[in-house]
């Protein structure tokens, strides 16, 4: 009777295997911490935040806070959905002034973003998902003002 001895014929694959797996899963840690370092740069929902410019604005539209009375006060309501009307989070708003100078840029984790702009005219750059980004005109007058921004191709459901 032969002894019991290791075979040797398939001991290749395991090196290769494991450095894979240690690959792949190196580089799903660094991509979670890459997500949360993007989403530790927005402020918190449904807190009232100064912008660089010194604009006031709050991120909400999630649970019951997005009904709370004081965002009325706030001129312009901007909400990100998409074309079927389902809510989007995470995007960036760059607002520019009459004279195309950017006076408002911002990111924020919830689908409505409300800002304190004064009243004149303004073009609005919201950008979503990295690569989804569209334009609109914004006409601030007296009262709230609201521009729902439909992205196509980007199905949340």
């Amino acid at each position: 009777m032969r002894p019991r001895t290791r075979s040797t014929h398939m001991a290749g694959w395991r090196r290769p295997l494991l450095a894979f797996a240690l690959a792949t899963a190196t580089a799903t840690v660094l991509s979670v911490a890459a997500q949360a370092d993007d989403m530790s740069a927005a402020p918190p929902n449904d807190t009232v935040q100064t912008s660089a410019s010194g604009l006031q604005y709050v991120c909400t539209g999630i649970g019951e806070s997005k009904f709370d009375p004081q965002w009325e006060a706030f001129p312009l309501k901007l909400v990100v959905a998409t074309v079927e009307g389902d809510y989007l989070g995470d995007f960036t708003a760059t607002i520019a002034d009459s004279g195309g100078a950017t006076i408002f840029d911002a990111h924020c984790l919830a689908p409505w973003m409300l800002v304190n702009l004064p009243a004149g005219n303004y073009t609005a750059t919201l950008t979503t998902r990295g690569t989804y980004e569209k334009t609109v005109d914004v006409e601030i007058g007296s009262g709230q003002h609201e521009i729902t921004v439909h992205f196509e191709g980007i199905n949340d459901t």
